[in-house]
């Protein structure tokens, strides 16, 4: 089979150039610019395979093995969640222009794939950065990604913060926070482990919030990612939880109540 053969079919099958791109290059381990300007063949078992879950609609991600964020080559598997444009934009929209962690001690909690400590370490050269999850293959994932793109991040094994003793000045996380009976969400090939957080979808909250006092710094601050059906609920459990913060809301590009910061 031409590999020109393949383009077509994804094309037809209505992907976006830049997972297109993600194939040939990933899956295929073939140059995009050489799949349409040269003749190239590729096996027919391994178009076949390919096709089979993308009709499943499988993640073009997981099929290639890797995403591209930011011009970091972050690796992806189905032992993390693929990385979401509404968690980088939050580091760049609101993060960079009104914090700087150059010198800070920042902990990314639920790493999973690390995404976030791989783009604020970029942003930020001198910050001091631990990534932290409770899945070893999720960890081992971050830790591949953290060497192929040569930056200084350390990572360790926790249950939030259950197994982490030491104090931060920034705690920033995306945990999970989707109710275990949610209808809505459609990701079949994602971890549920970094998904679902009990009946309400508080659980995740409720255990990083009994610990979050005693892991800040003075005037330390933490950042989380809700759910915005969720965004009354996560709000009042911190106001609960945590006597004397500060806190406060980001929306997200499309106006919908998504980040929580809360300040010691």
């Amino acid at each position: 089979m031409k590999i020109k053969e393949v383009i077509n079919y994804l094309n037809n099958i209505n992907l976006e150039l830049s997972d297109i791109i993600l194939i040939i290059e990933g899956y295929f381990k073939t140059s995009y610019i050489k799949a349409i300007t040269e003749d190239i063949n590729v096996a027919d078992n391994k178009f076949y395979y390919a096709k089979d879950l993308l009709e499943k609609d499988y993640p073009p991600a997981y099929l290639a093995g890797y995403v591209d964020v930011r011009n970091l080559k972050i690796f992806v598997s189905e032992d993390v969640l693929i990385p979401r444009s509404e968690t980088i934009d939050f580091i760049y929209e609101y993060i960079k222009p009104n914090f700087n962690f150059n010198n800070k001690s920042v902990l990314d909690l639920c790493t999973g794939s690390g995404v976030i400590s791989f783009i604020l370490k970029t942003i930020y050269k001198s910050s001091i950065i631990t990534g932290s999850d409770i899945s070893d293959a999720a960890l081992n994932l971050a830790k591949k990604s953290a060497e192929y793109n040569k930056l200084d991040v350390q990572f360790i094994k926790s249950n939030f913060l259950n197994d982490i003793y030491k104090k931060y000045d920034y705690i920033i996380s995306n945990p999970p926070y989707i109710e275990e009976n949610n209808k809505d969400t459609y990701a079949p090939f994602e971890p549920r482990l970094a998904l679902y957080s009990g009946e309400d979808g508080l659980d995740s909250y409720r255990n990083i919030f009994s610990n979050l006092d005693s892991r800040l710094n003075e005037k330390g601050i933490a950042f989380f990612e809700i759910e915005t059906s969720n965004y009354s609920s996560v709000k009042e459990l911190a106001s609960k939880m945590l006597k004397g913060y500060l806190i406060e809301t980001y929306n997200d590009i499309e106006n919908k109540e998504r980040y929580l910061i809360l300040k010691k």
